[in-house]
């Protein structure tokens, strides 16, 4: 497979009526592989809803062809506001102690999350690996943007939290409980450490955002602006 090969599509909702034939698909890869998840950790399906994807702000999605093959969402949040903390999101491996640390950081966040890889593309010959391209892509896209925090919930058992440590990622807290799995908190603060993309990547993560469609609808209600 050719890095070549790859079209990363950007879904910002609510979509526009030409798109939405294409996010079944992704809804449709995202559904499968989260069920996966559920069934790996003793969760069955009960508690795997739509909305933990149509909510999302941004859906950065790889596609082979027209079939999905990595996907990452974000959703855009005022460290400010007290109803954040009351978000699903952070229900389970956040404790007040980690939330206390987000609102004296504040500002305008995005929380990085479902981060999916095909599991027949995980050790695809590409080169790089795609959980590996999938993150740095998102966190390259997210620095278009002005946010002052990047957040992510990382599988310490699956090792996605040492891909985001590459990138200079700090850590709120290791070793987290988190449905039978291990999880690191961490984030990222650009405007104070640059979010770091590693040499051998940075060629394939700025082709591929050249590359990308982006969504045709307007910004979503973020009322954020390009970095200058």
């Amino acid at each position: 497979m050719d890095l070549k090969d790859i079209e990363l599509h950007i879904f910002r909702l609510p979509l526009s009526l030409s798109e939405s034939k294409r996010f079944e698909k992704v809804y449709d890869f995202w559904h499968r592989s989260w069920k996966d998840v559920f069934k790996e950790i003793g969760k069955g399906d009960s508690g795997l809803t739509s909305d933990d994807l149509t909510r999302q702000h941004e859906i950065m999605v790889m596609f082979l062809k027209d079939r999905p093959i990595a996907m990452v969402c974000h959703r855009y949040v005022d460290l400010s506001s007290a109803s954040v903390y009351r978000d699903s999101y952070f229900d389970t491996a956040w404790t007040e102690k980690d939330k206390f640390q987000l609102r004296r950081m504040g500002g305008w966040a995005c929380i990085g999350n479902q981060i999916v890889v095909d599991p027949e593309f995980r050790k695809a010959n590409c080169g790089l690996k795609l959980k590996h391209l999938i993150s740095f892509v998102s966190l390259q896209a997210v620095q278009r943007w002005n946010v002052d925090v990047v957040i992510g919930t990382m599988r310490a058992d699956r090792g996605m939290h040492s891909v985001f440590y590459q990138a200079g990622a700090e850590t709120l807290s290791q070793n987290v409980p988190y449905h039978g799995a291990s999880v690191d908190l961490v984030c990222f603060r650009p405007k104070l450490k640059p979010i770091v993309i590693p040499k051998e990547f940075k060629d394939a993560v700025t082709d591929m955002l050249s590359r990308a469609k982006e969504s045709s609808a307007t910004e979503p209600e973020l009322k954020i602006k390009r970095a200058a």
